[in-house]
């Protein structure tokens, strides 16, 4: 008997919500940021290694 009420008071309890919340938009946002560096990340060399050979063909 004892411990179904401290599970029900466990469920019941919302002390902790809110860091709780904003730990799951803190993961959430840097997932974002972390997938969005990834894809310009590559396009963004595809694109400095065509800038390096169109300067290198300019010199020769």
């Amino acid at each position: 008997m004892r411990a179904a009420s401290m599970i029900r008071k466990f469920l019941r309890d919302e002390k902790g919500n809110t860091a709780v919340e904003y730990a799951l938009l803190s993961v959430l946002f840097v997932l974002g940021i972390v997938g969005t560096w990834s894809f310009m990340g590559n396009t963004l060399g595809d694109f400095m290694s065509e800038v390096a050979v169109y300067f290198s063909n300019q010199v020769n």
